[in-house]
């Protein structure tokens, strides 16, 4: 791309994240540095929509940007800035009150950063490695049974389920035994699930359904998740249609799957723009996160979903400085 064409996307893209409207060449034809004909910008902002990083939603509107847009705007012409000093003023005051756990100061940025913002926070602590002590399958009533699993931190989770009446239950209690007593959390992946469940299959009729939802709820690896502002979104335009909003409401509401968005954030700040999500309800939004460690090596994530039309270079320069924030902290 050339360096007027970049200027014009750009133009357009910062004037979209500002306005949220449409942007014709009227607008970008008064830009400083350009030198060229209205006509010759027309053609440059066509070149651009078939290229892909534009399009024009109404025949007579002006042209918005596209993911691709987005993308290219993101990786080669978005600029650098610092966080505004009052915005710096009001975290710092937060390192002033000794937090004696990480998941209070975590807690408190979330709700303070939910408050000035139209987007949605999200954070995540990393938990230190558990390993999974003791697997007992217990009688309730009936074909009822308590599954109980005890980790080397003692704690003790249990769920409920139903068989049929001529399953041999010591086949399911000796598989979760022999396969996951003395295994650290993590190694209960979704390949070490498969071959236990396979080895069911082998030695007897069994649900698959009755399995994961034994296994599948109960080895869960995701990390304690921090949520504010999840209605900040419906102010927005973009989601004042209904299924819109319902769509990314219920995706909210299932931390399970942002905790994993969480879980898999990059060394380095990442951002998924729209079709770049892999979850479907994202689709219309963007994710920006980055990680952090604090002093005594604590880890975890901290993030924003939004609109397309995300601030990114604000967004950008906040999550940097609070993931530094975190870092000072010592405990």
């Amino acid at each position: 791309m050339n360096e007027r064409k970049e200027k014009i996307l750009k133009a357009i893209i910062e004037s979209y994240i500002a306005t949220g409207e449409p942007v014709g060449s009227r607008f970008v034809s008064k830009l400083d540095g350009l030198g060229v004909s209205p006509a010759t910008i027309r053609n440059e902002m066509s070149d651009l929509e078939e290229e892909g990083y534009l399009v024009q939603p109404h025949i007579s509107a002006g042209r918005v940007p596209t993911d691709r847009g987005y993308r290219y705007y993101v990786d080669n012409l978005m600029d650098i800035t610092d966080l505004p000093v009052d915005e710096k003023q009001m975290f710092s005051k937060l390192l002033k009150h000794k937090y004696n756990e990480l998941e209070d100061l975590i807690s408190d940025i979330t709700n303070l950063y939910s408050k000035f913002t139209n987007y949605t926070f999200f954070a995540s602590e990393k938990k230190s490695e558990t390993i999974i002590k003791k697997i007992e399958i217990m009688p309730a009533f009936d074909n009822v049974w308590v599954l109980v699993i005890v980790t080397n931190d003692n704690h003790v989770t249990t769920k409920q389920f139903k068989t049929e009446k001529d399953f041999d239950i010591n086949v399911l209690s000796d598989a979760l035994r022999n396969n996951f007593v003395g295994k650290e959390i993590s190694e209960v992946n979704a390949e070490a699930i498969a071959q236990v469940q396979k080895e069911l299959l082998q030695r007897q009729a069994f649900s698959e359904d009755l399995f994961s939802y034994i296994v599948g709820s109960l080895f869960s690896n995701t990390s304690p998740l921090y949520l504010g502002g999840v209605y900040n979104l419906l102010s927005l335009p973009e989601y004042s249609d209904v299924s819109k909003a319902k769509g990314i409401l219920e995706f909210l509401e299932c931390r399970d799957k942002l905790a994993e968005i969480a879980d898999n954030a990059d060394e380095e700040l990442f951002i998924r723009i729209g079709e770049e999500n892999e979850t479907p309800e994202l689709n219309d939004c963007s994710v920006v996160a980055t990680v952090y460690r604090t002093k005594n090596n604590k880890t975890g994530s901290i993030g924003i979903i939004g609109p397309k039309r995300m601030d990114y270079k604000k967004t950008k320069s906040e999550l940097d400085w609070l993931s530094k924030l975190i870092e000072r902290w010592d405990g």
